[in-house]
């Protein structure tokens, strides 16, 4: 049985939640599931970036795919938020690997770009031809930064 793990950081203790296929599968609450094995994140995604949602999850962008083309997913990186998953996004690298598992299945991504976007620029959530993923997250101490990972189905 394929599960999916999410640890949430209390001040005293963690605690974890498990979702296995078939809960993914029958859950309107999470949409899926992304695994950064290189950074130990394994983390529900759920619709939409408002607060609410990211403070325990990964937030998928609305007005990006859900399956085909080009998924906008974003986390927080540090701060008082009890979910920062992508605290440690700054250290993949070009080819380091993504899964993403959803009802529709799941699928492989290998990064193909990093790069600092500026935080009004919405150009990278439009639709690709390619099945991709990018993920958005702040730049420490940079307020008008974002960091931007593209990532390509393998």
């Amino acid at each position: 049985m394929e599960i999916a793990e999410r640890v949430i950081d209390t001040k005293d203790e963690k605690e974890s939640e498990v979702i296995t296929k078939e809960e993914l599968e029958l859950n309107d609450y999470v949409i899926g599931i992304l695994e950064i094995p290189k950074i130990e994140v394994k983390a529900p995604v759920r619709d939409g970036t408002t607060d609410d949602v990211l403070t325990d999850s990964i937030g998928h962008f609305k007005n990006t795919s859900y399956w085909n083309g080009n998924v906008g997913l974003a986390s927080h990186n540090n701060g008082n938020f009890v979910s920062h998953y992508f605290e440690d996004l700054d250290k993949l690298v070009i080819g380091d690997q993504i899964t993403y598992k959803t009802k529709f299945g799941e699928r492989s991504y290998k990064v193909t770009e990093i790069r600092n976007i500026d935080s009004k620029d919405w150009s990278e959530m439009a639709n690709t031809k390619e099945n991709s993923l990018t993920l958005i997250t702040c730049i420490k101490n940079k307020p008008d930064l974002r960091l931007c990972i593209k990532a390509v189905e393998k």
